[in-house]
């Protein structure tokens, strides 16, 4: 077991781990600039082929700000905070490793955990959580996947408030000199790039479901299955 000991967050005299390489990490880079490119080509085909529908990119509209104008300007530091150590939290336990603790108080925080030597390249994700994993999103995203033939006005509204808060916390603390970003091998350019490439994706994966619904992750299926068999 890899122990890479515990990761104090906001703390001037936090213990700071080697700069850690992964393999996993660098390919991941072009894998989402190539999934966010692939969403955004079916968004600019399916805008031309389909009617767009005013009241559903309202409603994503008033999301968006209400997102940003809420969660993106709130003075809350401890709800920050808490954001910011539970996307460490949930990663750390989506890739297998143990969480053994969590700490949330206004101005600081920290995790504590331990990396499994098995899972060990997925270190750089883990430090680099706060500033990519839609903790807020992601869940909506699935909720409008199950429940858009009904409330898909709903929906769209909670997907737009959501994907904003996502953002505004991830990039409020985004900047050069951030230790979490210095701490992945390439520094910052390696962490920007990763960062850069999966919000790519991701806020395109969202824009194709606020365009068709589920018939939108259908149809780049299609276009894919259609670039693969002509590229053979």
């Amino acid at each position: 077991m890899n122990d890479l000991g515990r990761m104090f967050r906001n703390n001037s005299k936090s213990k700071r781990p080697r700069r850690i390489f992964s393999i996993a990490f660098f390919l991941a880079i072009p894998g989402n600039f190539i999934i966010g490119i692939m969403c955004l080509v079916g968004l600019i085909i399916l805008a031309q082929i389909t009617e767009l529908n005013r009241e559903i990119w309202s409603v994503f509209a008033i999301g968006l700000v209400g997102g940003l104008s809420i969660i993106g300007t709130s003075e809350i530091r401890k709800l920050r905070t808490a954001i910011h150590e539970f996307k460490h939290a949930i990663v750390v336990s989506l890739t297998g490793n143990r969480l053994k603790d969590i700490s949330i108080q206004k101005d600081t925080g920290y995790v504590d955990y331990e990396l499994y030597q098995e899972t060990v390249h997925f270190a750089p994700m883990i430090i680099l959580a706060p500033y990519f994993f839609p903790l807020l999103s992601a869940p909506a995203l699935v909720c409008c996947l199950i429940f858009e033939d009904h409330y898909r006005t709903l929906c769209t509204l909670i997907l737009g408030f959501t994907l904003a808060a996502d953002l505004s916390t991830a990039y409020t603390e985004l900047h050069p000199h951030q230790s979490d970003l210095r701490q992945v091998c390439g520094g910052f350019f390696a962490a920007a790039s990763y960062l850069a490439g999966f919000h790519l994706m991701w806020i395109t994966v969202c824009l194709l479901w606020i365009a068709a619904g589920r018939n939108g992750y259908i149809y780049l299926g299609y276009l894919v299955i259609r670039f693969i068999q002509r590229a053979m």
